[in-house]
């Protein structure tokens, strides 16, 4: 078993959204991208097999401001 060294989960992401944690979206982005990489880890995914954990994989290692206009859109 693979121990998870800086563990993040939406419950936690959530939890920071509403207490004002995040003062920009990159640090934002970058726990969304811990959590996909920690799912990753855990679950011995290949982001290559699975097409939405690839589509994910490949929208998650945009620049944040790429992502920012991916969701305004």
């Amino acid at each position: 078993m693979q121990v998870i060294n800086q563990p993040m989960d939406l419950k936690t992401i959530g939890s920071r959204v509403k207490k004002g944690y995040y003062h920009c979206v990159d640090a934002f982005v970058d726990d969304l991208r811990l959590m996909l990489a920690n799912t990753i880890q855990r679950n011995n995914v290949d982001p290559a097999r699975p097409v939405l954990s690839k589509r994910v994989y490949e929208i998650m290692k945009l620049p944040s401001c790429q992502l920012w206009q991916l969701c305004s859109a």
